[in-house]
């Protein structure tokens, strides 16, 4: 008959025998075939799909408890699409999301591991090939929902890079400090994730996490992707809460620019008059002594093309 795991055919259906009775091998019946995996089984003898199951590269990189609290799609789903038999180790899946004004899609990288049985949540196509889980801008990545700090909160849907998650042991409820989140584009260089979230001089977000479905309060069009918003030279932080006194306006650092043609662009200060930076040469520096929003910093420094060559250093003081 098999012992548990293997792979028989019969009467053209493939199966995996989960368990055995003892004593009844004598019992197997003569039609049943056995095979060494499942696509050899569908391949060669079945009318039926088997069942595969895939687990989010987010998994072996955090571990399954952190990752299935962080992310916005499922951490582990099943197929039975035939495309995949021909044993692809790396898929790439987008779930759709819906907003307040669209749908769009979501896409999470998953690697082939042994069939689970409790899996619940299904796809039935076979989604796009990757090369593995460390694949650059799609893989080294994930996404999860985050809700701004303040009045109106909102929640939205971004990307946050393994290395940042694992560099700063970011779980589910943490607050994180990042200010460039409101130069991070949502579907275009003019739609950024203040589009989303509206004016606010408040830099901090709280992970939400959790799978979901809907960003019910906000025009999002897509997710926001791209993770250079968390990196330190965008002044990235974790931070106690949302009330902490570090999540709000700044002074006294200095702007650089580190690869730009005549940087220069104007945003807010926190009273709402305008501060101009610029213009900067390449490797140009400019010292800041005023009160600056740096939600409208970022989000002016990408609408002026900036947004990749602007980095922030020193005091970077409270204000």
């Amino acid at each position: 008959m098999g012992g548990p795991g293997s792979i028989v055919a019969l009467d053209g259906v493939c199966y995996t025998i989960v368990n055995g009775i003892p004593g009844t091998d004598d019992d197997t019946p003569a039609s049943q075939v056995s095979y060494a995996d499942c696509p050899t089984c569908v391949a060669n003898s079945a009318t039926e799909d088997c069942l595969y199951t895939f687990e989010a590269c987010a998994v072996s990189v955090l571990g399954q408890s952190v990752a299935e609290g962080l992310m916005v799609n499922p951490y582990k789903l099943n197929t039975t699409d035939n495309a995949i038999y021909s044993g692809t180790q790396y898929r790439k899946w987008g779930f759709t999301k819906t907003s307040s004004n669209s749908t769009f899609e979501v896409q999470d990288c998953y690697n082939w591991v042994t069939y689970d049985s409790s899996v619940t949540y299904m796809v039935t196509d076979s989604g796009d090939s990757a090369s593995d889980c460390t694949q650059a801008g799609k893989c080294d990545a994930t996404y999860t929902r985050l809700q701004s700090c303040g009045t109106p909160s909102k929640i939205f849907i971004g990307q946050l890079s393994y290395a940042t998650l694992t560099g700063n042991n970011i779980t589910t409820g943490d607050t994180l400090y990042a200010p460039a989140l409101y130069g991070t584009t949502i579907a275009n260089p003019t739609s950024q994730i203040a589009s989303v979230l509206g004016q606010t001089t408040g830099s901090c977000y709280t992970v939400l996490g959790g799978y979901a479905t809907t960003v019910p309060n906000v025009p999002q069009g897509t997710a926001a992707s791209g993770t250079d918003w968390s990196l330190s030279t965008k002044q990235f932080s974790v931070q106690s809460s949302c009330n902490d006194v570090d999540c709000g306006c700044k002074t006294n650092f200095i702007i650089t620019n580190t690869g730009g043609a005549g940087t220069t662009f104007q945003c807010k200060k926190c009273d709402g008059t305008l501060y101009t930076v610029g213009p900067l040469p390449n490797g140009g520096t400019q010292t800041v002594s005023d009160c600056i929003n740096m939600n409208s910093f970022w989000q002016l420094a990408l609408g002026a093309g900036h947004y990749n060559n602007v980095e922030i250093s020193g005091s970077y003081d409270n204000c």
